[in-house]
């Protein structure tokens, strides 16, 4: 049992918990296409990560394929959203 004057207060644990949420990063990977859609989606792809066409057909083709890495949660959930919107299964970690 911890003693109580070493134990944290409620208020210090609202903070570490705040500041842990804040600076989880998160990272993107496309698991799967939906094939009818796969020139759209390599387009997307081209446009989201500043790719050559070669690069983002490869990534595409080639799944599953990271996207992103060490992405706050906003961004994270703007770019999930784009990725399904035109086709795309992602995983998230």
């Amino acid at each position: 049992m911890i003693p109580k004057r070493l134990r944290p207060t409620p208020r210090k644990l609202r903070k570490i918990r705040r500041f842990i949420n804040q600076n989880k990063k998160y990272k993107i990977d496309i698991v799967g296409i939906d094939a009818a859609k796969k020139l759209a989606i390599i387009k997307e792809v081209k446009n989201i990560l500043n790719l050559g066409l070669k690069e983002s057909k490869d990534m595409v083709e080639k799944l599953p394929a990271l996207v992103k890495k060490d992405l706050p949660e906003d961004e994270m959930t703007a770019l999930k959203e784009k990725l399904e919107a035109i086709g795309c299964q992602v995983q998230i970690s």
